[in-house]
């Protein structure tokens, strides 16, 4: 019986080892998978006004988000023909359009270098309600 439960003793080691190795190894996963989701070219620009404008027929009109992040580009953080200078994937809001409420903008960039030109000269912004971060999973952040 002595054998039999030395045997069986080893074998639970065993598995539990393998068990701390596979859990290891599954965090290891889930941190390559929040790096993979983590978008290096984007950032979020947060207090940059829903604008409308009225046309002849009196039917309000969205203005362009891209022109919209454009001209934030251009006066709010200096930068000179920023349509020429930075190249942009793809340019929208978040979430759904409520009353009363500004929703963030998210920006993919072509290039990493010109993201990080962007995020360096936002942090000399004088408007405390405008923000610009980085795009990072909820769990990173």
């Amino acid at each position: 019986m002595n054998e039999g439960l030395k045997w069986l003793d080893k074998e639970v080691d065993d598995i539990k080892l393998k068990i701390k190795s596979l859990e290891a190894a599954k965090e290891g996963l889930h941190t390559k998978q929040l790096y993979a989701e983590a978008c290096r070219e984007n950032l979020k620009f947060f207090g940059l006004a829903e604008k409308e404008t009225k046309g002849d027929s009196e039917v309000s009109e969205a203005i362009n988000t891209r022109d919209l992040l454009f001209e934030f580009l251009k006066n709010g953080l200096g930068f000179e023909d920023p349509e020429k200078k930075f190249e942009l994937h793809r340019v929208h809001r978040l979430g759904k359009p409520a009353s009363g409420k500004t929703r963030p903008i998210i920006a993919r960039f072509l290039r990493y270098q010109d993201r990080e030109m962007v995020l360096r000269a936002s942090l000399h912004l004088r408007d405390p309600e405008i923000k610009v971060l980085e795009d990072y999973p909820q769990e990173i952040i």
